[in-house]
């Protein structure tokens, strides 16, 4: 995509630029974006811990930035009460997320492909939902992740779930 760049301008402002932009984009499943959105917040908070407590901080702006990007496109999808549900849940509990099983997220993302695209958009807030609040499903699957842990003495971040992504997913 063009961007307005030309040689006289280049002289003019004594730079040198691509003549053309480079846009890039992904397909990511619900879940999985949600869960990202929310466990940066981890991210912030150790990045101002440990690395720079300046509100300023590029990398924190970023990263909020994503965050408002997601929230935004969020609020615009779903009907307002769940959107409203969804950010009181998300204020009142700010759950540490480094010590998520994210194996969950994967069973999620399996779940919400086996839903028609239709079903997919009317149970995206359900799906948030569930990742902001440890359900029986998460306590079950957790536990099972912590017992796995305690015979073969691997961390829960490293054991992996028997399940596959199908080949071709409709968007």
């Amino acid at each position: 995509m063009t961007n307005g760049i030309h040689k006289g301008l280049e002289k003019e402002k004594e730079i040198l630029a691509p003549k053309k932009n480079v846009y890039f984009s992904v397909e990511v499943l619900v879940p999985e974006l949600i869960f990202t959105a929310i466990a940066l917040n981890d991210f912030v908070r150790l990045h101002q811990e440990m690395i720079n407590p300046s509100i300023w901080n590029i990398q924190v702006a970023t990263v909020r930035k994503f965050q408002a990007t997601v929230v935004a496109t969020l609020e615009e999808l779903w009907e307002e009460e769940h959107y409203t549900v969804f950010l009181q849940m998300l204020h009142a509990k700010q759950p540490f997320y480094f010590r998520y099983a994210t194996q969950y997220v994967d069973l999620l993302n399996i779940e919400y492909l086996h839903l028609s695209v239709e079903e997919r958009k009317s149970h995206m807030s359900a799906y948030a939902l569930r990742l902001l609040r440890e359900d029986d499903s998460y306590i079950a699957l957790k536990e099972q992740l912590m017992t796995t842990t305690s015979f073969t003495k691997h961390a829960v971040h490293e054991l992996n779930l028997a399940i596959k992504y199908p080949e071709t997913i409709l968007w």
